[in-house]
């Protein structure tokens, strides 16, 4: 059994000193870590996970702009896919296709000539031109007397050997200015009487000759033939002589 102590302790004195236990500083916090880079672009939203699977609330309506990056990349990628299919069947399909191509030319009126790249073509519209390079443009004239020439330069559309032309010719027109001195003599064109000097007669063909007459009281009959000689302009002064 244990002993109890004979002698009792003695009592603390209001001098004595308390010794505490030394204060320890706590231990120095942890830095944060350094934030993440933002991978995405000014103006690019950041995609986001649905709220209570680990990701973050969409922010309110209205914080949140649009990628307009991502268009534009779809659509040079639709782009880029459009040129190489397009390619690609050029190149597969190109052993298919005819190589030659030809021309059917249709004129108002009929019988009209045709050249094909400077040459003449045997026969008269309408007609057709075989034998043409589908790559290359051709030059086609449509030529009839009495008419203006009609002209195109045509091109074969890709995977179109033919093509049909429709050519409305115009009529030539000539222009004749007649003056008399003195004037108001009768002008008659042709057999016709076109009114007094000085005048214009302006539907006339110049493929044709033309013959004037003119008559004024007092002054002799005077005739006229004219040749056009390529021109499309013919200008007449006549000086009318008095009767006796």
């Amino acid at each position: 059994a244990p002993t109890a102590l004979s002698t009792p302790l003695p009592a603390p004195s209001r001098d004595a000193t308390v010794l505490l236990p030394t204060p320890v500083a706590p231990p120095p916090r942890p830095e944060p870590p350094a934030p993440l880079p933002w991978p995405w672009g000014p103006g690019e939203e950041m995609p986001l996970l649905p709220t209570g699977q680990g990701g973050l609330a969409p922010p309110p309506a209205g914080q949140l702009t649009r990628r307009p990056a991502t268009r534009a990349w779809w659509i040079v990628f639709a782009a880029a896919v459009v040129v190489t299919v397009v390619g690609l069947g050029a190149v597969l399909f190109a052993p298919y296709l005819p190589s030659r191509g030809a021309i059917a030319v249709v004129s108002l009126p009929a019988g009209a000539q045709v050249k094909i790249d400077g040459r003449e073509a045997p026969g008269a519209t309408p007609l057709r031109l075989d034998d043409l390079d589908l790559k290359a443009p051709h030059r086609v004239a449509v030529v009839k007397d009495g008419y203006d020439a009609w002209e195109r330069e045509v091109q074969f559309e890709w995977g179109q050997p033919e093509m049909t032309l429709h050519a409305v010719l115009v009529p030539l027109s000539g222009m004749l200015h007649i003056e008399s001195s003195p004037a108001g003599a009768e002008a008659i064109v042709n057999g016709r009487f076109r009114g007094q000097t000085p005048l214009d007669v302006a539907d006339l063909l110049p493929t044709e000759d033309v013959s004037v007459e003119l008559r004024l009281r007092g002054y002799r009959v005077e005739r006229r033939s004219l040749a056009w000689s390529g021109r499309r302009a013919i200008d007449l002064s006549v000086a009318l002589a008095r009767t006796h």
